[in-house]
């Protein structure tokens, strides 16, 4: 595990910035196709418009992670199976 300061620093790091941009302009254009797909009444949105919105939710949530987050996950799973 690394401390919150060294997440931190990793967070302002610019290929890390570089890539949560990535992100965050990947997720906004998923947005954008699936609302033309809806907009258009494509088909094909009512099968695949949740498994986008699904993608969207989860880079959304990689872009705002939180270190306490992370945090949390790894004390959780360390008290379901203490040996290791």
């Amino acid at each position: 595990m690394i401390a919150k300061e060294q997440y931190a620093e990793w967070r302002h790091h610019p290929a890390t910035k570089f890539f949560l941009q990535f992100i965050k302009d990947r997720r906004e254009a998923l947005i954008g196709l699936a609302t033309e797909a809806w907009l258009n009444g494509n088909e094909s949105f009512k099968t695949e418009g949740e498994v986008d919105r699904g993608r969207i939710m989860e880079l959304f949530m990689i872009e705002e992670l939180q270190f306490d987050v992370i945090e949390e996950f790894y004390k959780s799973r360390e008290v379901e199976n203490p040996e290791g």
